[in-house]
């Protein structure tokens, strides 16, 4: 049949009969509806412009399985492909290329390969893909580019330096790869640029010196678990910072002009000079309004409940100050070079007498350490055996279980993950952290740690040792915490969309 005879819509129907026609999988029969019996501008997933009924929008994400047919580029009105969450496979083809007025494609949670089309719109301002390989260069030339979403592949090598070229861009998402070498001076310079997140990579290098200057526009900084050095670059009008996890050193610099600031993390570095003074920056979080459990300034804390500036090399003596800090209850300071005794004057804390908790050192550090080793982790990790995983989840499932049934009142953690999970030299685990516990007063009423004291447990002030389990616990009872146990096996880290702000921080771990 001749197209060019056709109208308009009725060749979109059969570019769309034909894109059917690839589909070998559909469990949820999404494209059911799809059949000369109903206009296609109401079959499931399409959508048509009101003027002249061409189909804008074609919008499927329902486990399907097959190849996307190349009959996909006669649908010339498409502006927006969302085909993710599917099965697709096999290579995207390249008349994809021919959709002129395409604005956002979104391919992710796939097993497609191949690149993507070289004549690809220029005017497209989103891409989201899910591919192997490198990371394509040919994204370089899509000029009105503003969004790049690569998270969650297995892309190797470097960020094409090309990227540099997107004067458009706004973000940057590529975190959670295999991607390895320096980031382009080019990328720095990216001005436009407000998310910069290449976090969960092995990339190396160091900051332009006024990361400010190059990227004004800079809100989101997720750089943490990978291989940086040199000094931390400053910037303004953050709202994320995030760079745990690599090899930063020097002192931690101000963060006066960030006021809006609310997600904060530098543990696991070489930060500090052994001074004094290495703490000093605390204080200018003083108008960081939006931070959610950290200071407002070192001498009056009198919002913070949780600090943690474990793992670096901060140094000094503990100041006496934070006896200011009334909800203060929880605090590490463990893995740096603190001089001097704890003040007496934080007896004051709480209103109660104050009780310094000194844990039994846990020799093989966190199980975080283990499935993501840094370049300052302990030897040898990084290599958990099978039986070695499944003891440790065992252990876990022990203590949650102990905290449900073994204690006078139930407890639920709430904030099961890697890094409060220890490992003693006998490879036992141990559940920690117990700063976001809920106690479980009643059949539907649930309190806070912020109003019942993880200090009341029984029997459980450091960690949760898997030794006393109790009755069995009911699987509806600890549902919320099976995503967690299924990623420390994995060896997978749970991510939450960037624009929901975090319940609970802390400083030098400081983060989740």
């Amino acid at each position: 049949m001749d197209i060019k005879a056709l109208s308009g819509n009725e060749t979109d129907q059969l570019a769309l009969l034909e894109i059917k026609a690839k589909i070998i999988r559909d469990p949820f029969q999404a494209m059911s509806s799809w059949n000369n019996s109903v206009n296609l501008c109401q079959w499931r997933g399409i959508s048509c412009s009101n003027w002249h009924q061409r189909v804008t929008r074609l919008d499927l994400h329902s486990q399907l399985g097959g190849s996307i047919s190349p009959h996909i580029g006669n649908l010339s009105f498409l502006r927006e492909v969302r085909l993710q969450n599917n099965q697709f496979s096999h290579r995207i083809p390249g008349e994809i290329g021919k959709l002129f007025r395409l604005q956002s494609l979104r391919l992710e949670n796939n097993s497609l390969g191949g690149d993507i089309p070289e004549n690809i719109s220029n005017r497209v301002k989103l891409v989201h893909l899910a591919l192997d390989g490198e990371i394509p260069s040919s994204l370089g030339n899509i000029s009105s580019l503003k969004r790049v979403d690569l998270v969650l592949n297995s892309f190797q090598g470097s960020i094409p330096e090309i990227l540099g070229q997107l004067k458009s861009l706004l973000e940057l998402q590529v975190s959670t790869n295999n991607l390895s070498g320096a980031i382009s001076s080019s990328i720095y310079n990216l001005s436009s640029l407000t998310a910069f997140i290449v976090a969960e990579n092995q990339l190396r290098g160091s900051l332009p010196p006024y990361l400010g200057l190059t990227l004004p526009n800079l809100e989101y900084f997720y750089f943490h678990t990978n291989q940086f050095t040199s000094t931390i670059s400053n910037a303004s009008n953050l709202m994320g910072f995030t760079i745990s996890k690599n090899q930063f050193t020097g002192k931690v610099p101000s963060f006066t002009m960030h006021a809006s600031l609310w997600d904060l993390e530098i543990d696991d570095n070489n930060l500090g000079n052994e001074g004094k003074d290495d703490l000093n920056f605390l204080s200018s979080l003083v108008n960081c309004t939006e931070l959610e459990g950290l200071p407002t300034e070192v001498g009056n804390l009198v919002n913070l409940g949780y600090l943690d500036v474990s793992e670096n090399n901060f140094s000094g003596e503990i100041s006496a100050s934070l006896s200011s800090c009334t909800s203060l209850e929880i605090s590490y300071m463990q893995g740096n070079r603190f001089e001097g005794s704890i003040p007496q004057s934080l007896s004051s804390l709480r209103g109660n007498d104050f009780k310094a908790l000194i844990y039994e050192y846990m020799v093989n550090g966190s199980l975080e350490e283990w499935l993501h080793p840094t370049a300052s982790s302990l030897e040898g990790q990084g290599n958990l055996s099978i039986l070695q995983s499944l003891n440790i989840a065992t252990e876990v499932a022990h203590a949650l279980d102990y905290l449900y049934h073994g204690c006078q009142t139930p407890i639920i953690h709430c904030d099961l993950k890697p890094s409060n999970v220890l490992i003693d030299s006998d490879m036992t685990a141990h559940v920690g952290d117990f700063g976001l516990v809920r106690v479980l007063l009643g059949t539907n009423h649930l309190h806070s740690s912020n109003e019942t004291s993880s200090l009341a447990i029984k029997g459980l002030i450091g960690y949760g040792a898997p030794d006393s389990p109790g009755e069995r616990m009911d699987i509806r009872d600890v549902v919320a915490e099976l995503p967690h146990i299924k990623n420390m096996l994995h060896g997978t880290r749970m991510h939450l969309p960037m624009n929901l702000k975090k319940q609970h921080l802390s400083l030098c771990k400081i983060g989740t």
